[in-house]
């Protein structure tokens, strides 16, 4: 059965070469990995893999982002050979969409000869395929006021109308992530292990592949954040990633994909060394100091976070010269 599998760690705490250990182990036994990653991490992630397994091993990972991944997979199931269009094309593509609904569009039809109007209107739509919303979301919107539902009714039109005139000759960029999604067989994942690394969150489109790649022999996840558990109310450091993992655990419940136990990593090797991370180590368990004037340093446990700074400038240990 596919699982989904989760490596949860702060920053330093060794996810990545926990992933990299994971990879070489299945290329030493002729398996095949995929480490995802985002766009600008695709280079240094590449010598990583390299360092890591070497060149006979390193024949066994190829690492991807999502919009190369997504190339690689319209090459082998079809659709690389479609016309991407580029901005200048969203642009003209919108005009045609205004033009063919004629006076069906009430707020913006005023602006429909506008090319200004035409690009911004082309960044709305891209915005909104990211976003994952439809055609039929904007035009089922009926909560908003009078004025905002028209805007919403008119913008629906517009995107249904795009989506027609690029439907027989184009493909949106943003729609390129979803095709290689609808394409990617079940085939091609069982043969496969995917490994997806510093990621805090996914795009609409990236969700959607993300789906399919769960039903690899194995999909690991790594997230950088202390636990998966949402304690803040949203409002947290990482509730955001938090956020992410519950999204990722409802589409593979969808998906009957089984979620494991995460894997967490506490142990900060990228820190340890520093002055801050020894002088914390060293602090562990111990009892506040007491105060003498004959001692030059002192080190103590503040019952409070901002106490701890005053209480010794109050004592004059600290000259306040050297706060500035």
């Amino acid at each position: 059965d596919t699982m989904l599998e989760w490596i949860i760690g702060l920053s330093g705490t060794g996810k990545t070469a926990l992933m990299l250990e994971q990879i070489k182990e299945r290329a030493l036994h002729s398996k095949r990995s995929i480490l995802l990653v985002p766009e600008q991490f695709s280079s240094s992630a590449e010598w990583m893999v390299y360092q890591a397994l070497g060149d006979a091993a390193g024949a066994y990972c190829e690492v991807y982002s999502f919009t190369s991944l997504a190339e690689q997979l319209l090459r082998e199931f079809g659709g690389v050979s479609v016309r991407t269009l580029t901005d200048a094309a969203r642009v003209v593509a919108v005009r045609r969409a205004l033009e063919s609904l004629g006076d069906e569009v009430k707020t913006y039809r005023r602006h429909r000869r506008s090319t200004g109007f035409c690009r911004l209107a082309a960044d709305a739509l891209k915005e909104l395929k990211i976003a994952g919303a439809t055609p039929e979301a904007l035009l089922a919107i009926t909560q908003a006021p009078e004025e905002e539902r028209e805007k919403m009714r008119d913008l629906g039109l517009l995107y249904a109308a795009y989506e027609q005139v690029i439907a027989k000759s184009a493909m949106d960029p943003a729609d390129r992530l979803t095709t290689a999604a609808q394409k990617l067989g079940e085939n091609w994942c069982a043969e496969v292990a995917v490994f997806v690394d510093n990621f805090d969150g996914f795009t609409a489109p990236q969700y959607e592949l993300m789906r399919r790649l769960m039903h690899a022999e194995r999909c690991v996840v790594s997230l950088c954040c202390d636990s998966l558990t949402e304690t803040q109310e949203g409002m947290g450091l990482f509730s955001a990633v938090r956020q992410t993992a519950q999204r990722l655990r409802r589409l593979a419940s969808g998906e009957g994909v089984s979620v494991a136990a995460p894997v967490y990593l506490t142990r900060d090797f990228r820190h340890e060394g520093a002055p801050e991370a020894k002088t914390r180590r060293a602090m562990k368990g111990k009892k506040a100091a007491s105060f003498s004037p004959r001692r030059k340093a002192y080190m103590t446990n503040a019952s409070k976070r901002r106490q701890g700074l005053p209480f010794w400038c109050a004592k004059k240990v600290i000259p306040t010269a050297t706060l500035r």
